[in-house]
C-alpha cells in the first residue's frame, strides 16, 4: 500500500489564521518533488550556500528551503527527488514567503510522483516563493514542476528590527543598536592561518546581543556608548553564554553611525558590591563554556568596580589548552570584602597600573573553589583603570580615608564550604595524610582521560574483597578458599 501524504498540508501552511504550532502538531507527510543546492550572490562571499526544495501533499506544491542543520541530509542523498518525509520542526513566515523545513524523518524513497500536485496559488500569487534571488549550482537534470514568473518584493526603505526579533532566517533586516561593550584587537592562529578578532555587545531597547569579528577595519569603526545602523551581518546560533544568537560582523558589514536618540537605552554602570558576590545565582550558561573545564564551579558573570590594593607577579600556567601566563590582582570595595581577579594571556601582561587605582570589571567570571570566591577574565570581559564615572570617585575618596588602617575580609561562602567537603586537586589528593582507620571526605573535578570497559569492575569477596571466580555455581575466593552465594561488585 502506498504511503498516504497529509491532505491539505500546503494550503494550511498558507493560511495566517492556522499556527506552525497546530500545523506541525501531526507530524504531516509531505513528497519532496525536487532539491537543488543555490548558491548565494558572489558579491557577498560570506553568505552560505542553502537548499531549495518543492515539497507536495498530493494536490498542490509549494517551495521552501531546508535549514542549515539537513544541508548534509541534502549532500549525502538522503533527500532525494520524490523522498516521503514527515516534517517536525518548522520554521514559517508567510510575510517574508518563508517556510523553512528544520527537523525531518524520512518515511520511504520512490521513484515516482504520488498524484498531480498543481502549484498552490492565493490571489494572483504563487505561495511561497522564494523571494532570495539565487544562481542553481548546477542545471537540475530532472523534469521540474511548472516554472511561473516570480514577483518581487516593491522596494522601500530597510525595516529596522527589534534585537530580540532576530534569528538566523531573517532577512534585509537592520538594527539601530548602542555599544556597550568593545573588546580589545586580540591575535589568534589555529597553525595554518592566523590573524584578528574581537567581541562587541550591542543594546537597543529590546535586548543585547554579541558580535564577533575578525576584521581590524571593523574595530575602527566601532566605539563604546555611540549608536549605529548594523545590517548585512550574519545571525549565527551563540556559542558560548545565556544568549540564542550571535552575530558575525565581516567586511561587507554596514556600519552607520547615528546621533544619539531616546528609543535606544543609554549605558548604565550597575556594579554589584563585593559581598553580593556571595548571593550570586548560579549561571547554567557559564557551564558551557570553556572554563568549566577548571576545578572552580562557574556560579555567574557580574560587573564589579574594587579598588586595586596588590599586584602579583606575571606567572606562567599550563592549562589543558597549553602554556599560558596569569596574573592576580586583589580588589576590595567599600563593604570591606576583598577577592582576586586573575588575569589571563595579553591582559595578563599587558596589565599596568599602580596600587590604590580604582579597576572596572565589566562581565567577570564569578568563581568558587573551596568556598572562596574569585573572579576571572576571559576574552569578554574588559577592565578599566581609573574611570572617569561617580562610582569611582566615591571609591578613591574612600580608600584615601582609611589612611592604610583597613582591615578586610576574604570573600567566602562560609556557609556552603560547611556543609560541602572541600575541593581539592589530584596532586592535593596524593599528598593527603590520613591516618590508618580514618576517612577523609573532599570533592574532585577532573576529566577521565581513558576508561578500560574490560577492567572496570570485578567480582569480589564479601568479607576480604579479594577477587572471586566460579567453581561449581559458587564464588571461591582464592584468597581464603572459602565459597559463597553471593558476590560483590568492587571497581
Amino acid at each position: 500500500m502506498e504511503v498516504q501524504l497529509t491532505p491539505g498540508i500546503c494550503t494550511r501552511i498558507n493560511n495566517p489564521s492556522i499556527s506552525t504550532v497546530d500545523v506541525l502538531k501531526r507530524r504531516p507527510v509531505v513528497q519532496i518533488l525536487r532539491a537543488v543546492q543555490v548558491r548565494r550572490n558572489s558579491a557577498v562571499p560570506d553568505l552560505e550556500d542553502y537548499w531549495n526544495i518543492v515539497i507536495s501533499d498530493g494536490e498542490h506544491w509549494i517551495q521552501g528551503f531546508l535549514g542549515k542543520e539537513l544541508s548534509c541530509m541534502a549532500e549525502n542523498a538522503t533527500i532525494t527527488r520524490f523522498v516521503v518525509i514527515a516534517i517536525q520542526r518548522a520554521y514559517r513566515n508567510l510575510e517574508r514567503s518563508l517556510f523553512i523545513v528544520q527537523e525531518l524523518e524520512v518515511i520511504e524513497y520512490l521513484d515516482h510522483r504520488i498524484g498531480t500536485p498543481q502549484v498552490l496559488r492565493i490571489g494572483n500569487n504563487v505561495s511561497l516563493t522564494p523571494s532570495v534571488p539565487a544562481t542553481p549550482s548546477s542545471p537540475a537534470s530532472q523534469p521540474l514542476p511548472p516554472r511561473t514568473p516570480q514577483i518581487s518584493p516593491p522596494s522601500s526603505t530597510m525595516k529596522t528590527w527589534r534585537i530580540a526579533d532576530l534569528n538566523q532566517y531573517t532577512n534585509n533586516w537592520q538594527i539601530k543598536a548602542r555599544v556597550i561593550q568593545k573588546t580589545p584587537l586580540l591575535s589568534w592562529s589555529n597553525g595554518t592561518r592566523s590573524g584578528v578578532r574581537f567581541n562587541v555587545v550591542f543594546k537597543d531597547a529590546s535586548k543585547e546581543i554579541r558580535a564577533v569579528s575578525f576584521e581590524a577595519s571593523v574595530h575602527q569603526q566601532l566605539e563604546e556608548n555611540k549608536i549605529y545602523l548594523i545590517s548585512d551581518a550574519r545571525i549565527d546560533l551563540a556559542k558560548w553564554g545565556n544568549a540564542k544568537y550571535e552575530m558575525q560582523l565581516s567586511r561587507q558589514t554596514k556600519i552607520k553611525e547615528c546621533p544619539d536618540s531616546v528609543d535606544v537605552p543609554a549605558v548604565v554602570n550597575v556594579y554589584t558590591p563585593l559581598q553580593d558576590l556571595n548571593t550570586a545565582e548560579t549561571n547554567a550558561a557559564c557551564g558551557n563554556s570553556t572554563f568549566s573545564a577548571f576545578c572552580s564551579p562557574l556560579i555567574g558573570l557580574e560587573d564589579v568596580i574594587a579598588v586595586l590594593i596588590d599586584l602579583g607577579p606575571i606567572e606562567a600556567k599550563t592549562t589543558r589548552y597549553g602554556e599560558n601566563v596569569m596574573r592576580s590582582l586583589v580588589l576590595v570595595d567599600e563593604t570591606m570584602n576583598q577577592t582576586t581577579l586573575t588575569l589571563w594571556g595579553p591582559k595578563a601582561k599587558e596589565f599596568d597600573c599602580e596600587t590604590g587605582a580604582v579597576i572596572s570589571v565589566r562581565r567577570a567570571i564569578v568563581s568558587r573553589y573551596q568556598g572562596v570566591l574569585s573572579l576571572s577574565a576571559n576574552s569578554d570581559t574588559t577592565t578599566e583603570i581609573d574611570p572617569s564615572i561617580p562610582d569611582a570617585q566615591r571609591l578613591r575618596r574612600w580608600y584615601r580615608s582609611l589612611q592604610d588602617t583597613g582591615d578586610f575580609e576574604v570573600l567566602s561562602q562560609l556557609s556552603i564550604s560547611a556543609r560541602e567537603p572541600p575541593t581539592l586537586l589530584i596532586q592535593d589528593v596524593i599528598r593527603l595524610e590520613v591516618d590508618e582507620g580514618s576517612r577523609k571526605s573532599f570533592t574532585i573535578r577532573a576529566i577521565a582521560t581513558r576508561i578500560m570497559s574490560d577492567r572496570l569492575m570485578y567480582p569480589g569477596c564479601p568479607s576480604c574483597r579479594k577477587k572471586v571466580i566460579v567453581d561449581d555455581g559458587k564464588w571461591v575466593c582464592s584468597n581464603s578458599e572459602c565459597k559463597e552465594n553471593i558476590s560483590e561488585p568492587r571497581y
